[in-house]
Order: structure tokens, then sequence, then C-alpha cells
């Protein structure tokens, strides 16, 4: 017969991987909050993880008034907060998907997570120290009913804090929590946005990365053009945009097409700038403020 060992011990991560005990009798458990041991068939636990760099971090924000404090979102960790050089805790449970704190102001707070589908967001206006109760969108509510990205992308605008949020439509909401939807994409069954971009020149140029393209809307989101579709024909991953001209974008691309890596374009003009880049997907891309279009990418 069998009976629950972790049942009621919060410290322990619920998802496991695997149990070794040692010659000694100690119980191990890998999972993916790190290694626990226990000596007595799991009555108690000893989190022994410390200095193991091994959290997988999907998104992060970072206030901008101060930058020792940064918001996380780790999968299957949470979203974990950085107050200062040692202090982290966690302010949300779950997966811990995209996150960011307002540009404009530092103790608001914006997180996600899964809870029955990806894309479920949630909001702190006291810099994460509690969060508003529900959330405050999420993919599947009454009058949305549409499919969402794992890492489900959340934009703030940092001109005006304005929130975007992407499903398989966008949402913008100018009041931290009321949203309307500002696209009528129909790309079909199961086709999500995976990231939204926006100018931080101009905040009506709006990047919306889906599939293998990247749409532009240079009014606020009242009409959209395809601005740029990978030749390769694999997933289009990231983008970033001049800081001070809004028409000079830079897309990245994933997959293993070899010189199909990074592209600069100049309005509508696509210009392959990949060179002799490794033929490896390339995630993320961002561009350095105060440079002559000094770019990093990884």
């Amino acid at each position: 017969s069998f009976q629950q060992a972790f049942g009621g011990v919060d410290e322990v991560h619920s998802d496991q991987h695997i149990l070794v005990y040692d010659s000694k009798g100690t119980l191990y458990s890998g999972n993916d909050g790190g290694i626990y041991k226990s000596t007595n068939e799991g009555t108690t636990w000893t989190n022994i993880s410390a200095g193991l760099n091994i959290t997988q971090y999907y998104k992060f924000g970072q206030a901008n008034d101060n930058k020792e404090i940064i918001l996380a979102g780790a999968q299957d960790n949470g979203t974990i907060l950085k107050l200062n050089s040692n202090t982290w805790q966690t302010v949300l449970g779950g997966d811990g998907f995209d996150c960011d704190i307002d540009p404009n102001n530092s103790k608001v707070f914006y997180g996600s997570n899964y809870n029955g589908a990806p894309g479920v967001f949630y909001r702190s206006t006291n810099g994460g120290q509690s969060w508003v109760n529900g959330p405050i969108l999420y993919p599947f509510a009454q009058g949305i009913g549409e499919q969402a990205s794992w890492v489900t992308p959340l934009t703030l605008d940092e001109n005006n804090s304005d929130v975007y949020i992407g499903y398989q439509n966008v949402y913008r909401s100018k009041n931290q929590g009321t949203f309307q939807k500002i696209t009528d994409f129909n790309f079909g069954q199961g086709v999500t946005i995976n990231e939204i971009v926006l100018a931080p020149s101009n905040s009506n140029y709006i990047f919306v990365v889906i599939l293998d393209r990247v749409l532009r809307s240079t009014n606020g989101g009242k009409d959209w053009e395809v601005l740029f579709i990978n030749p390769a024909q694999t997933q289009v991953r990231n983008l970033t945009v001049n800081p001070t001209n809004p028409n000079e974008v830079w897309v990245v691309v994933g997959g293993y097409s070899a010189q199909n890596k990074v592209y600069r374009l100049d309005n509508t003009t696509p210009t392959n700038i990949s060179g002799n880049l490794p033929n490896f997907p390339v995630n993320c891309i961002t561009y350095q403020k105060g440079t002559n279009n000094r770019i990093y990418i990884s």
C-alpha cells in the first residue's frame, strides 16, 4: 500500500523526477525545485540546493528608478522578486512567465502564471507585497475565449504605462486593468502571439510576432501590415526597435537555416546581417540605448 510522503510539506517541490537512497538510508529527491534530502523516510525534508545555479527564467522586468529591483518569472518556480543584492522572495506561485514593472511607477508590478491555462495575469500596486484578488486578464475569460502561448507576452509602454497582452489577438489597458481588444487577427486555431514590442519614440508603432512573421501598426493598432516574413519559414523569435527611429527594426529568427539569423529592417526593406554567426537559433535581441546601433543577441 502507498501513502503520500510529501503531503503538507510545502518546501518540497511538487514536480518530482528522481528518488535515490544512499548507503546510509538517506533519501534524496530531485525535482524542479532542486535537490532535497530526508533522513526519516520523508517525514521532513532539507533543501540542499544552495550554490546550484539551476533556475530557468523565462522573462524579467527591471525598475527604472532602482536597477536592483528585478521581477523574474521562473519555470516551475513562480515569480521571484529581487529587492537588493541579497534579498529574493517568491511573490507568485506556479510557473512564472512574462512579468514587468511599470516604467513610470515602480510600485506597480505585473506577473503571470499557469492557472488552468497559460496567460493568466495579475497586478500588484505595492511593490509585489500583495496582488489584486483574482487575475486582471486571462485567455479563457468570458468574452475572450482565446488560446495563449506558453509564455504569453506582456508589454508596458514606457511613455504612458499602457499594458499590452497578446493571446490570439492584442489586448490593451489604459488604466492598469480594463482591457480592450485592438486587433481582429484570424490566423487559425491555435496560432498565438509570441511577442509584442512598442517603439520607444512613438507609441503608435506596435510590432507583433506571430509564427514566421512580424506585423506592424503605425497608428496605435487601428491598421496592420505584414512587415517581415522569415525567408526560411522558421519562427521569428524576437525583435528590437531603434529608440529614436521607429522605422529601424532588428529581427531574430529560430531554426537551423545557415546564415538566416538576424535581419535589419529599414522601414519595410529587410537586410540579412547574419554574417558569420554560427548555425544556432537566435532567441532574443536588444538595442543598447545611446549607442550607434549596437545590438546584442543570444
